[in-house]
């Protein structure tokens, strides 16, 4: 029986079982991974959730063994966030809820200079959408607080991150000489 549910995990159709975002719960879906060509890959998926929240993302690039190059876009659509106003000192009292449309796009890349060290960088840009909640016991955020006390609740924003990176990974088999002579 396991054997069998491997096998559907491993097909290039196959099923998914993950969060899209905080509130949403267990998100079920499908996801499709394109055949590989060489180093090339490329996957998708779709996914949803109980409370109405979902998800699409694509995935390609290409993984060697000295370099990898991956791009991605995601959307996700989360209808029941929760405010309890701005800062640390927020009163749950005051809950309520927003939607938030989510796409990013990005460009990840990275090269080993040694065997055991990566440096890399990423770039992503993000288009957050807020709009009013959809939960139909919870007042919907503009129903208790202005745009001063939400922070983009009324103006459309868009960032960029930009990320470096240098990883380090010690050899499976470091941490049996690591601790040798130690009482």
């Amino acid at each position: 029986m396991s054997s069998k549910i491997g096998k559907l995990f491993s097909r290039p159709v196959h099923p998914v079982l993950e969060g899209v975002g905080t509130g949403g719960g267990i998100a079920g879906g499908v996801a499709y991974d394109f055949l590989e060509h060489g180093n090339w890959y490329g996957t998708t998926k779709a996914l949803v959730t109980m409370t109405k929240y979902w998800g699409l993302r694509l995935d390609g690039g290409y993984q060697g063994k000295k370099a990898q190059f991956k791009t991605y876009t995601q959307y996700r659509y989360m209808n029941r966030l929760n405010f309890f106003g701005p800062g640390p000192d927020s009163n749950p009292d005051l809950r309520t809820t927003f939607t938030e449309r989510d796409p990013v796009a990005g460009v990840l890349a990275s090269v080993k200079v040694v065997p055991a060290v990566e440096i890399g960088g990423r770039v992503e840009r993000m288009w957050p959408r807020i709009s009013p909640g959809r939960h139909p016991e919870t007042p919907s955020i503009e129903e208790r607080f202005s745009d001063f006390e939400a922070p983009g609740l009324s103006i459309r924003s868009e960032f960029g991150r930009f990320q470096a990176f240098v990883q380090a990974t010690a050899p499976p088999d470091a941490g049996r000489t690591l601790n040798q002579g130690g009482a």
